[in-house]
């Protein structure tokens, strides 16, 4: 399918996330001040998949106001929680917490946000209430482990997580004036 967006689309795999966002801090590092300024926003997928997953949207409200990007990331968390309530699926907004790649982004002022269905922690019991799975059992029993292959993969959650994601990335990349919309 052929389609004409508003916006341009880039899609970026970060090598190193793991050994302390080497990738997405070189990456932004290496901008200059035209190229940051033509990033609208950075949407983050990091963990959509995890087999004892939640289903959490990265909460602007909660990004470092020293950024100038709050306003920005919160208009990202409203885009999916509009999307996710319209799939009907539940969510938690959960905060930033620097550990992925939208980290860089955010310091530079670049609005971020995002989906995580989680790593080593833990499951509670209201969030088993939720969204089922084991208690008390990690998100992702092998995250850092060498089970950690394809075949520990939740295929329906990353499915339903994918095409919500799909739908947000669409809406945005459609949306005239994106970056001042996302910068007022």
């Amino acid at each position: 399918m052929n389609v004409e967006t508003v916006n341009r689309v880039r899609f970026i795999w970060f090598g190193a996330e793991e050994r302390g966002l080497r990738g997405s801090e070189y990456y932004v590092a290496s901008l200059n001040e035209t190229e940051r300024k033509n990033i609208a926003m950075n949407l983050n997928y990091d963990m959509i998949g995890s087999p004892n997953y939640i289903v959490g949207l990265h909460d602007g409200s909660l990004a470092n106001a020293s950024c100038g990007c709050v306003n920005g990331s919160i208009k990202i968390r409203n885009m999916y929680e509009q999307k996710f309530n319209d799939s009907g699926i539940p969510y938690t907004f959960i905060e930033f917490d620097g550990r992925s790649d939208y980290g860089p982004f955010l310091d530079a002022g670049i609005p971020a946000g995002g989906v995580f269905t989680g790593a080593e922690k833990i499951k509670t019991a209201a969030q088993q209430a939720i969204y089922g799975g084991l208690l008390e059992t990690a998100y992702d029993p092998c995250y850092h482990k060498a089970c950690d292959t394809v075949q520990n993969i939740n295929q329906d959650i990353l499915l339903q997580i994918s095409k919500n994601a799909a739908t947000v990335l669409q809406e945005f990349a459609m949306y005239p004036g994106l970056s001042k919309y996302l910068r007022e």
